[in-house]
């Protein structure tokens, strides 16, 4: 299915502010639509009504307005259909995915191994433009849900929780392993260094 907008309707921006989809149409994704096309076998599959970058672009939209699917695709502008380069029917009149299209191309399709992969090659190209950078392994804590039975009570951080050991470099996040919610950082370094190692720093 699809739907289609005919007018923006959008909220305020602080002045100083770019919005992520403005943000997304100024880079250069031809890296990572290579390896979505790769990922997905693109050009032995049966044709696809949205390309893989299109539907790439919503999903980091997505995850920067933590909607439901459904309410993120109703929320999207005219500005939005523009830069992000949603086909356009007519005048003021774009061809957007519906939700579970896009729901459809998040865990079906590219799935976690394909954010997986998106997201080493995300450090890969940092790598190639950071010059004489420091590494840096630190954690954060992850709440979990109430209904999560697995997750530990952490008395430092007063709650029941995952971690997700980072390693940064400078202050670029580069590359990331979940752990129970009392592990340490030590542990995690040198497997981290190991994966960073490969992006060739």
């Amino acid at each position: 299915g699809s739907n289609e907008k005919r007018t923006s309707h959008g909220t305020l921006n602080p002045t100083n502010s770019v919005s992520i989809s403005t943000l997304l149409r100024k880079m250069d994704l031809t890296q990572i639509e290579i390896e979505l096309h790769n990922h997905l076998n693109y050009s032995q599959t049966r044709k696809w009504i949205y390309s893989p970058i299109l539907l790439f672009k919503l999903l980091i939209v997505h995850s920067f307005r933590k909607q439901s699917y459904r309410k993120f695709i109703k929320s999207l502008t005219l500005e939005d259909c523009i830069a992000l380069g949603i086909p356009e029917i007519e005048p003021g009149r774009y061809h957007i995915p519906s939700a579970s299209n896009l729901h459809d191309f998040a865990y079906n399709r590219l799935r976690l191994d394909g954010f997986k992969k998106i997201m080493y090659l995300n450090g890969t190209i940092a790598c190639q433009y950071i010059q004489n950078g420091h590494g840096m392994v630190d954690s954060t804590p992850i709440e979990a849900s109430r209904y999560d039975k697995s997750a530990e009570y952490n008395p430092h951080y007063a709650c029941r929780m995952h971690k997700y050991h980072i390693f940064h470099l400078n202050n670029f996040p580069l590359y990331g392993i979940f752990s129970e919610g009392n592990a340490h950082d030590a542990p995690y370094a040198i497997p981290l260094a190991e994966i960073v190692s490969a992006m060739n720093p």
